[in-house]
């Protein structure tokens, strides 16, 4: 199945913090119904997560390590207000890995 979603695409993965909040926010604030925003961003932007709750957005987070733009919505999606992209770099994989090592 297809979604009817007219997915509207923003990069941050080379920006550094508060540029991708600042963009994503505003990019969000211009979403009309029937679109869904795909940011892509190469770390978690965890602080944007209980924004995007509190201003009503339905969201998935998607973590590829393959650096692919590929995004699969299809109808079970209709809701679905934003899609974030997680591509980690080499050094962030090695870390985000130590990390679970270490829990």
């Amino acid at each position: 199945m297809t979604s009817h979603l007219h997915l509207l695409h923003l990069d941050v993965s080379e920006l550094e913090a508060p540029e991708p909040m600042r963009q994503a926010l505003v990019a969000l604030a211009a979403l009309s119904h029937g679109q869904c925003l795909v940011i892509y961003h190469r770390k978690n932007p965890v602080p944007l997560y209980p924004k995007l709750t509190a201003l009503g957005f339905v969201y998935r987070v998607d973590i590829d390590n393959k650096n692919s733009t590929k995004t699969c919505v299809d109808d079970y999606c209709e809701d679905l207000s934003v899609v974030i992209k997680i591509a980690f770099k080499a050094d962030e994989l090695e870390l985000a890995a130590l990390t679970r090592m270490k829990k």
